[in-house]
């Protein structure tokens, strides 16, 4: 029987969005795309780079982008509501929607400088992901760059507490982007960042739990509370952590 209290729901990004003050579905909100753009290994012409948002939700990430001076954004999403929300709210970047899988066939006549892909690998299996790198790969320049933002696993003994969550390996990650035509060039684990961000994610909702309850209802509060939380605890125990990986086009 099909949940409806999930985060990937429309009500639960809209929750979240609320929570974090903005369209955002990664840890971090705005801090964490600068974390992202300050990792990058070279000076990007921000007014010169073409951006490919690849599962990029409500906008937010790229409506960011926009404002810190990316000229050119374009992004794409499975879910047909998040991108209908998406165009009028962020009215200068082009949205379409699209399966990752089939990446290379949302803008088959577009190249992008950099490709970004900000908390959504980890909800694939590896041979899914390898394929999305692939595709990913189609859509980038001959020099262009991917920036992956996401979930890194922890220690073996733990892994598999979320259900539904693949967290990336570092090194394994690399590996398969080299297979599919991405050289690494830098990884930087931030997963003290995430765990600042997601004890104020849960702080943030306990003092709003009474307006959720009002707009949503109880059952969402449980279902805000119990996914943040056990995400929160993950991270602290070490079966959760958080990187950011900067691969070239090769």
């Amino acid at each position: 029987m099909h949940n409806p209290y999930t985060m990937n729901s429309a009500t639960g990004k809209e929750i979240l969005a609320w929570l974090r003050a903005g369209d955002y579905a990664h840890p971090g909100e705005a801090q964490g795309i600068d974390r992202m753009l300050q990792a990058c290994p070279v000076t990007l012409d921000y007014a010169a780079t073409s951006v490919l948002d690849a599962g990029c939700g409500r906008g937010g990430t790229l409506g960011y982008l926009h404002r810190s001076g990316f000229t050119s954004c374009r992004g794409f999403d499975s879910d047909a509501e998040s991108i209908a929300y998406a165009q009028p709210t962020y009215p200068t970047v082009e949205f379409a929607v699209g399966d990752l899988l089939l990446a290379a066939s949302v803008f088959p006549d577009r190249r992008f400088t950099l490709v970004t892909a900000v908390c959504v690998l980890h909800l694939f299996d590896d041979q899914q992901r390898l394929q999305i790198l692939g595709q990913l790969r189609q859509l980038s320049e001959t020099a262009g760059w991917l920036a992956v933002f996401d979930y890194t696993s922890g220690r073996s003994d733990l892994i598999g507490e979320l259900d539904g969550w693949s967290p990336l390996d570092p090194d394994g990650f690399a590996q398969m982007g080299a297979q599919a035509g991405w050289q690494l060039d830098t990884f930087t684990d931030i997963t003290d960042d995430f765990i600042l961000w997601y004890s104020w994610l849960v702080n943030t909702t306990r003092s709003h739990a009474r307006r959720i309850i009002t707009s949503y209802g109880h059952q969402w509060l449980s279902t805000v509370e119990s996914t943040y939380g056990n995400q929160l605890l993950a991270l602290r125990r070490g079966s959760l952590g958080g990187g950011i990986w900067w691969l070239r086009a090769q």
